[in-house]
């Protein structure tokens, strides 16, 4: 009767605090969609936040009393999964699915950062601004079609299929690691479904972004670590160098994630004392091979770091919008000036800090840490609601279910754009011939917004609340070994607070892995306390 008793009390507290989390994040969201500030001084701002959080408290308590489907095998599935060749037919199934993407905005999308990084590539002048190995992932394969073919459109096609096979491989072997997992077959249809049609992931997978990889391999490394936390037999040398390994690719294909990873570091060594040192072990070679391999970049390849101002996006924005937004004094305003050259600040924009950040003085904030520590501090103690809704302004996107695409001046879902050759180098084109296929309207223009069922499954709020919400269930259910692979996302997420704008490639790895975090809520909701 007591463990009842205690069980139910366990629920009504972490069921009410994903609610109230939950209900907040989504007020905060509208206000600044809505009104461009959070409100947080607003009255209305905690009754909404009030009314949403005793319905979603309602709904979560119903959604986590739902049973188990007891599901029936499916008969195909035991062609697809059990066979010695199961992962090469998922893999072409993947693949066909994805062709006529392909085709559609053949040879690739040459978009984001691409364009800077072939430059850098083309004049030596590559930094560790963008990930080296990403860069080097650049030229291996688009400079290879140019070199044989004398092509870049022959390299960027290359690029696209290398990528996704790469993309497709990960994604076949997670679908069949989960089926060893148990994980009903029902719920693998599903999975592969999304895998396969879901056009986040066709589309991801020609684009030359490095997030791209960096989602895929955060499967590879969730998979490790759930096997670290759950099986008894993990410390084998095998599983030990995969481990080191895909975290240490994982690191090299994104800067913000080694802060994530350190911070996720002690939870886990904290939990698990007994296997301290295997762990030790284990993190001390991650962090070992990193600085290794930034040390060999640097010292031996003779790479730099990239611009300091990227570490200080959300600081940019800050002054930025304290600037614009209040009434400070002449002084104040004039330190805030000096920091900003090319008189950018009259470009601020509240849902992007590149155009104030790409003029930002860098070398007068250092070379005067203690005047701007100075300022800093007294901006905040004086407009502390600025300061937060400089962040919450640049962030919400992450977590607001309701956001609206595209943004005008600042995103769009995925950007697409295809090669432009210029002296003999390439750059993006924006005058694309694929601007009136129904996919580049599905995509670029956000239309999937209109459609059911894509307008849930296109949006990175949805998997990131489904991530939360899992996460308040594990711990409510005290399965604490599931609990660390979500952790790990959830701090990976809390880096993007120093992205320049939320964009559903920044939260791409909430949607490759949405199978991992499926699969860690049936298992928890299997194994009943």
């Amino acid at each position: 009767m007591k463990n009842i008793l205690f069980s139910e009390k366990r629920k009504i507290i972490y069921s009410l605090l994903f609610s109230i989390l939950f209900s907040t994040l989504q007020v905060i969201g509208y206000n600044c969609y809505k009104f461009d500030t959070a409100k947080l001084y607003s009255i209305t701002t905690y009754l909404w936040i009030l009314l949403i959080t005793i319905i979603t408290y309602i709904i979560t308590n119903l959604i986590w009393n739902i049973p188990i489907i007891k599901s029936k095998k499916i008969k195909a599935f035991e062609f697809l999964f059990n066979k010695k060749y199961s992962f090469f037919l998922l893999l072409l199934l993947i693949i066909i699915c994805w062709l006529p993407v392909l085709i559609s905005f053949f040879p690739g999308n040459f978009s984001y950062d691409a364009g800077t990084q072939i430059r850098m590539l083309l004049f030596d002048v590559v930094t560790k601004y963008h990930p080296v190995m990403h860069t080097a992932f650049l030229r291996m394969t688009i400079y290879l079609g140019h070199a044989i073919f004398n092509s870049w459109n022959i390299g960027l096609l290359i690029h696209s299929i290398i990528q996704m096979l790469i993309m497709a491989s990960i994604f076949s072997y997670t679908l069949i690691y989960l089926h060893k997992k148990k994980l009903p077959d029902y719920l693998l249809l599903f999975l592969l479904i999304l895998y396969s049609f879901l056009p986040t992931h066709s589309v991801f997978s020609i684009t030359t972004t490095k997030d791209v990889l960096f989602s895929g391999i955060f499967n590879i490394v969730l998979i490790c670590y759930i096997e670290l936390c759950t099986n008894k037999n993990f410390f084998t040398k095998k599983n030990i160098i995969i481990t080191i390994l895909s975290t240490f690719l994982l690191i090299s294909f994104r800067n913000n994630m080694i802060y994530a990873f350190i911070l996720f570091i002690p939870f886990i060594i904290l939990y698990y004392k007994k296997n301290f040192k295997k762990l030790s072990i284990i993190f001390i070679s991650i962090l070992a091979i990193t600085i290794i391999y930034d040390k060999t970049l640097t010292h031996i390849f003779k790479i730099e770091n990239g611009p300091r101002v990227e570490m200080f996006s959300f600081v940019v924005q800050q002054f930025a919008r304290t600037y614009n937004k209040d009434n400070i004094s002449k002084e104040n305003k004039e330190d805030i000036k000096s920091l900003f050259l090319n008189n950018s600040l009259k470009d601020y924009n509240s849902h992007l800090s590149d155009p104030v950040k790409s003029n930002f003085n860098t070398e007068e904030l250092l070379n005067n840490k203690k005047k701007y520590i100075k300022l800093y501090t007294h901006l905040l103690i004086e407009n502390p609601n600025t300061f937060i809704d400089s962040i919450l302004n640049n962030t919400y996107s992450f977590y607001y279910l309701f956001d609206k695409l595209p943004d005008p001046n600042t995103k769009t879902y995925i950007e697409l754009n295809c090669i432009k050759e210029v002296d003999n180098s390439i750059e993006r084109n924006d005058n694309c011939n694929f601007k009136n296929n129904f996919l580049y309207k599905i995509v670029n223009s956000a239309e999937y917004q209109k459609i059911p069922l894509l307008n849930i499954f296109m949006n990175m709020a949805f998997y990131f609340i489904v991530l939360l919400f899992t996460s308040f269930y594990v711990l409510y259910k005290k399965k604490y070994k599931l609990f660390f692979p979500l952790l790990l996302l959830i701090l990976y997420m809390l880096t993007n607070i120093l992205a320049p704008v939320s964009i559903v490639r920044y939260a791409y790895p909430l949607l490759t892995t949405f199978p991992i975090i499926i699969y860690i809520y049936y298992q928890t909701k299997k194994d009943r306390i």
